[in-house]
C-alpha cells in the first residue's frame, strides 16, 4: 500500500510498519533501534519532515508522530500530539516520549507505533483516561533506568507541529516552552 492510498487510522498504523525505530544522522549513518549507538548520535538528530521519513523509512517517536499529524490533518480527524518527559535537574532526561491521541465517535484514540511494547490503537471513553494510561506505561518503561524520586518528575505536555529539521534540545525546548503542561 502507498502512502497516499491509506483511507483510515488502522491502515496507517500497518503501513507505518514499514518504518523502522530510528533515525539518519547528517552524514547518512542509519541509527537502527535504541541502545548505545541511538543514545551517542542522538545529538546529531534533526526532526524529519513526513515526506523525509517516507523516503528514509527510519524515525523516532518524534519523526513518526509528524507524519501521524499530517495524515489525520489530511483526513479531517481532530487530534492532538503528547510529549512525555522527565523535569530533572540534571541534563539525563530518562527517556522521553511523543504520541497522537484522536477523537472519533465520542471515544478517544491512543494511536501509538513507535512504542513497540504498546503499538496499537487503543480505545478509551475519556483523554483523562487515555493520558493517565500513556502516564503510567511510562513510568513502567522508565523504572529500568530511572529511581522513584527521578520517576515522580514526570510531565505530559499537549504541543503543535514544531518546525521540521531542528535538533534534539531545540526540539526539547520547543515542546517544553510553547507547549501546555497538562500534569
Amino acid at each position: 500500500m502507498q502512502y497516499k492510498d491509506i483511507n483510515n487510522p488502522k491502515e496507517l498504523l500497518t503501513f507505518m510498519d514499514e518504518i523502522e525505530y530510528g533515525f539518519v544522522t547528517p552524514d547518512n549513518k542509519r541509527i537502527i533501534g535504541s541502545g548505545n549507538d541511538f543514545d551517542e548520535n542522538i545529538l546529531s538528530w534533526t526532526l524529519s519532515s513526513p515526506k523525509h521519513l517516507l523516503e528514509t523509512k527510519l524515525g523516532h517517536c518524534f519523526d513518526q508522530v509528524e507524519l501521524e499529524r499530517e495524515w489525520f490533518t489530511n483526513h479531517n480527524y481532530p487530534f492532538k500530539t503528547y510529549f512525555l518527559i522527565f523535569n530533572l535537574p540534571y541534563s539525563n532526561q530518562g527517556p522521553t516520549h511523543t504520541f497522537l491521541v484522536y477523537e472519533e465517535n465520542n471515544k478517544y484514540y491512543h494511536f501509538e507505533h513507535a512504542d513497540g511494547l504498546n503499538r496499537g490503537i487503543h480505545e478509551f471513553n475519556t483523554l483523562k483516561e487515555l493520558l493517565t494510561t500513556a502516564y503510567q506505561n511510562q513510568i513502567n518503561y522508565a523504572k529500568a533506568f530511572l529511581n522513584e524520586e527521578e520517576l515522580k518528575t514526570l510531565s505530559i505536555y499537549e504541543y503543535s507541529k514544531p518546525p521540521y529539521n531542528i535538533d534534539f534540545i531545540s526540539y526539547i525546548d520547543y515542546l517544553t516552552t510553547n507547549g501546555k503542561k497538562i500534569r
